[in-house]
């Protein structure tokens, strides 16, 4: 019988399984983006998180004044939470991902 070398399997590459199966489990949409297995799970991409309009700013690498203009063309979805506004890292993820476009002349 041939000896078998024990298969290796990184921690990100088992934390990214472990949320799907939870995902699929509890019946969630999965997020989008898929956990890199050189880096560790960010626990923010897990778990669905409210962000203010400068945090979803420095999220998407715009000013806070682009995200309220988003918010007010209704590009962006947002909740409302007493007299202000969050969007979560999920809708972040779904707006990020629609509009992302390839350049071939670059």
């Amino acid at each position: 019988m041939a000896k078998t070398e024990p298969i290796v399997i990184s921690p990100a590459v088992v934390d990214g399984l472990r949320m799907i199966l939870t995902r699929l489990v509890d019946d969630k949409p999965a997020l989008s983006r898929p956990a890199d297995a050189t880096e560790s799970v960010d626990r923010d991409v897990i778990t669905p998180r409210l962000l203010t309009a400068v945090q979803a700013g420095e999220f998407l690498g715009v000013n806070e004044t682009t995200v309220r203009e988003l918010w007010r063309d209704g590009e962006l979805k947002s909740v409302h939470i007493g007299r202000g506004r969050k969007v979560s890292t999920v809708e972040l993820w779904r707006y990020t991902n629609e509009h992302e476009q390839f350049d071939r002349d670059r």
